[in-house]
């Protein structure tokens, strides 16, 4: 029941009906930004600095916490506006056998913006 219920959910968000051909381009839809731990924690201190502004009316206090939230915000566009547009071709992969380390490559391209520009990215 709950493996349905997050394979829809997945389906949902990711669209995906069948494999798409290379080179596959990164769209608004396909980038998410999700928090870590310490994202989780920079949240929690944003608000106690704000519920402590607040208590004893500190206008520093509430300068300082919207200034901080104001640039997590801007770092999550900045974050945004680098990922867009950006195309994953697959790259060569040499025959391994059963147990070996399988590698993948992966070329990165960016837009036209910057001139074209190709990683190449080896992973595991």
């Amino acid at each position: 029941m709950l493996a349905d219920l997050r394979q829809s959910v997945s389906d949902w968000i990711f669209r995906a009906t069948v494999p798409e051909a290379p080179p596959v381009t990164l769209v608004q839809r396909r980038i998410f930004i999700l928090p870590t731990r310490h994202g989780y924690v920079f949240a929690l201190v944003l608000v106690v600095l704000l519920l402590a502004s607040i208590n004893y009316s500190l206008s520093l206090g509430f300068v300082l916490t919207f200034l901080l939230a104001s640039m997590v915000g801007v770092a999550m566009l900045h974050t945004w506006r680098n990922l867009a547009h950006l195309k994953l071709r697959p790259g060569r992969c040499d025959p391994v056998f059963a147990g070996e380390t399988a590698y993948f490559g992966v070329t990165i391209e960016t837009p036209s913006l910057t001139h074209g520009r190709t990683w190449t990215s080896i992973s595991r």
